[in-house]
């Protein structure tokens, strides 16, 4: 379903100034401005500005396409379907980035309710764990561990890189995503041989 112009002015309004200033530091009518409608349409498209804001995350952050490597022909070696699933990932934090940096600034936002940017890490988190589990034969517990720690790699390979630009010259995203996959099939081989 195709949205409307004025909703998607809404949308890429409010995207870049959340991105900039931060949930709390923007009013509805700054974000009505610059999108060239009146307070009442936004409203009226979103309800609240916190409606406003998880519909920023539910149309730009979609995560269609992401799980594909998990769906295609499992009999694809484990370190091909991890790295195609890391890139993508990788791929999709990139594509998001301003959705990403508004999560750092608003870690205490929605009154407790999960940040958009926690429901994808944990559905993530689930899927990982699944098919860590199904294809070493581990425990859940193992598996999540090991999902958990290839997550905090990919988040820590994206935010070393384009958050925060904190190396010089900045390291190949593909090369650091294989070797974390690397690191974790290694673990499990060594312990079948």
């Amino acid at each position: 379903m195709s949205l409307s112009t004025t909703t998607e002015n809404i949308l890429h309004a409010a995207k870049d100034l959340f991105a900039q200033k931060g949930f709390s530091n923007i009013s509805t009518k700054q974000i009505a401005n610059k999108a060239g409608v009146n307070e009442v349409t936004l409203f009226r498209h979103f309800g609240t500005k916190a409606g406003l804001y998880e519909a920023v995350f539910e149309h730009f952050g979609s995560t269609s396409g992401l799980y594909a490597s998990f769906e295609k022909d499992c009999q694809r070696p484990p370190e091909e379907v991890l790295l195609s699933f890391g890139l993508s990932l990788h791929a999709f934090f990139c594509r998001n980035e301003p959705l990403v940096r508004m999560e750092i600034k608003e870690q205490s936002l929605l009154n407790g309710k999960p940040l958009p940017i926690m429901n994808i890490a944990n559905k993530n988190k689930q899927i990982i764990s699944e098919y860590l589990c199904r294809t070493y034969v581990i425990s859940e517990e193992e598996a999540t561990a090991h999902a958990i720690t290839f997550l905090c790699s990919l988040w820590g390979i994206f935010l070393g890189n384009q958050v925060f630009q904190a190396f010089s010259p900045p390291p190949d995203s593909t090369a650091c995503v294989a070797e974390a996959i690397r690191s974790m099939t290694d673990h499990f081989t060594q312990r079948h041989t």
